[in-house]
């Protein structure tokens, strides 16, 4: 028995269409990280897939280069990351982590570190994106987070399920 993920999307006219989806890891950690904003009375982080992109792009970059920094191989910041993908912000913040073989496991990392729970419980931020990618080294699984608040109306429409 195979378990899908129901996703409830709603488009520009407002009209809201439910896909059925394989669960991620992606999928997963968003959904950790929005039931520990709802325990604290916070909103819930939506998918912006220019995120997705940002934070998917430097975990394989970290993966590939076997290192654990913010900064990427190419000296791209979370901030250039971001910004190639056309994602106009007004704050943003990113969680990075290796090593850690579920979702569960890297959400309660971060929750242990008290400035990567403050990005994941920050009330300012709205949208994530979650990057995860593997490497033969001995880490093996890299993570990213990838938060923001945009200036403009959030990609928050998919086909799709978060990658």
């Amino acid at each position: 028995m195979r378990a899908l993920v129901l996703i409830v999307l709603v488009g520009l006219s407002g009209q809201a269409d439910a896909q059925e989806c394989e669960p991620t890891f992606g999928h997963r950690v968003m959904e950790l990280l929005n039931v520990l904003r709802a325990e604290h009375g916070l909103g819930l982080l939506s998918v912006d897939p220019r995120l997705v992109t940002a934070a998917q792009r430097h975990s394989e970059d970290m993966a590939a280069g076997r290192f654990l920094e913010h900064e990427g191989s190419d000296g791209s910041t979370v901030l250039s990351r971001i910004e190639q993908t056309g994602y106009e912000w007004m704050t943003v913040s990113e969680n990075i982590a290796a090593g850690q073989p579920l979702p569960d496991s890297v959400v309660a990392a971060w929750m242990r570190s008290p400035v990567h729970r403050s990005n994941i419980l920050d009330a300012s931020m709205m949208n994530v994106g979650i990057g995860y990618a593997v490497s033969s080294d001995e880490f093996r699984h890299y993570w990213t987070a990838d938060f923001g608040a945009s200036r403009a109306r959030p990609q928050v429409i998919v086909s799709g399920c978060h990658p």
